[in-house]
């Protein structure tokens, strides 16, 4: 959810404004989705982690307290920075597709903000949000790197990470090929 409503606005604000440094954070948008996720777990520890930039700014204005990126934290942020540019990237595609003269017509009808959005913008995103909705979902719910590096332990375990423990730690394979086949009932029930 954070990732949709994060990449939405981002794309809306792209969408609509047009300034220098527009094109590197459109071609930036599109890295996410090739940069390898272990990539994204350093990047969340070197902002977030006990020696961040986060920590060091706070600590500069001398605040002591403890914050882990272990867990949930860093699992939500992680995937909230790998799929929001996604979204943004998709919408913002999509937004574009609206025709010249609707925004010809918008303009000469003297629509306000309000109305843009819902006679232009909202139609566009109410057709592309499930979608992507769903995807980030199976994004989220087959992610490995992450959830290892960031769990925290088996309790934040997703079914990539339980196959891999099961091949690794316990040398199970007939879990491990149970677990493969449920992971993909799943996503096939989903899609």
């Amino acid at each position: 959810i954070l990732s949709l409503a994060l990449g939405t606005g981002l794309a809306l604000a792209l969408a609509r404004r047009r300034f220098v440094g527009r094109d590197l954070i459109l071609a930036l948008l599109g890295t996410t989705m090739v940069m390898p996720t272990i990539v994204a777990v350093f990047a969340v520890f070197s902002i977030y982690g006990r020696s961040g930039w986060l920590a060091q700014g706070l600590a500069a204005f001398g605040w002591s307290g403890d914050f882990s990126i272990f867990g949930y934290p860093g699992i939500l942020i992680a995937h909230v920075f790998l799929n929001a540019p996604f979204v943004a990237r998709i919408l913002l595609d999509a937004l574009g597709l609206v025709p010249a003269e609707h925004w010809r017509l918008a303009s000469a009808f003297g629509f306000t903000p309000a109305q843009v959005f819902r006679h232009l913008d909202w139609p566009v995103l109410r057709a592309e949000l499930p979608g992507l909705a769903g995807l980030v979902f199976l994004l989220c719910f087959k992610s490995f790197a992450i959830v290892l590096a960031l769990g925290g332990g088996p309790s934040r375990s997703t079914l990539e990470v339980a196959i891999f423990e099961a091949l690794k730690v316990d040398l199970d394979f007939g879990r491990a090929a149970w677990l493969a086949l449920i992971q993909l009932a799943i996503c096939l029930a989903l899609m």
